[in-house]
């Protein structure tokens, strides 16, 4: 860890400093620890991206401004239940959901229980939302579908909630996928 910190000091000279503010914060009141980590983030709603070049000098850094993501005060979910937007900063939370969707990036939840991850997803989606429950009993065939009986006594294929999401490009959820076997999910890491 020591090497860790020297190296980052080499990047950022303060950050030691900056590093000894937090933790000695409990036993200062003068605010230091803000003032020392202040410099390392910037103000809401920009970006820095920061590069240096092959001589490990910084190079110029491009600031990009957005837009805060702001929609409805409330979204019903499907069944019936109005949920209520919550920030996350200056953005609204259903509306990251939709942005991330529309750039086709995959996220990932996770929290206490009872804190309204579902809810979010099923006001962020709608009808349109697949939905896998996992647990524990969650196989593959829950996922991509199987061989179903039909009244004649023959077998049919019928699609899993994974491969229709795929096909109709829609969301889909897969609640408490950390309770799902590993060994169910690893045939996806192929």
């Amino acid at each position: 860890m020591l090497e860790s910190i020297e190296k980052q000091a080499r990047l950022h000279p303060d950050l030691p400093k900056a590093i000894e503010a937090v933790f000695s914060q409990g036993f200062e009141t003068h605010g230091t620890a803000d003032s020392a980590l202040n410099r390392f983030y910037t103000p809401a709603g920009k970006l820095v991206m920061r590069s240096r070049d092959g001589e490990g000098k910084p190079k110029k850094v491009v600031v990009v401004n957005t837009e805060a993501l702001a929609g409805e005060t409330h979204y019903v979910r499907p069944n019936g239940d109005k949920y209520y937007t919550r920030k996350w900063g200056e953005h609204d939370d259903v509306e990251v959901l939709k942005k991330a969707r529309n750039s086709s990036q995959y996220v990932l939840l996770y929290g206490a229980p009872g804190t309204g991850k579902t809810a979010m997803v099923e006001a962020a989606y709608g009808e349109e939302l697949y939905t896998v429950l996992g647990s524990g009993d969650t196989e593959v065939s829950d996922l991509i579908g199987g061989y179903v009986q039909t009244p004649s006594g023959g077998f049919e294929w019928v699609d899993g909630p994974l491969v229709k999401s795929a096909e109709e490009g829609k969301p889909l959820l897969i609640d408490e996928i950390g309770l799902i076997d590993p060994k169910v999910l690893s045939m996806f890491m192929v």
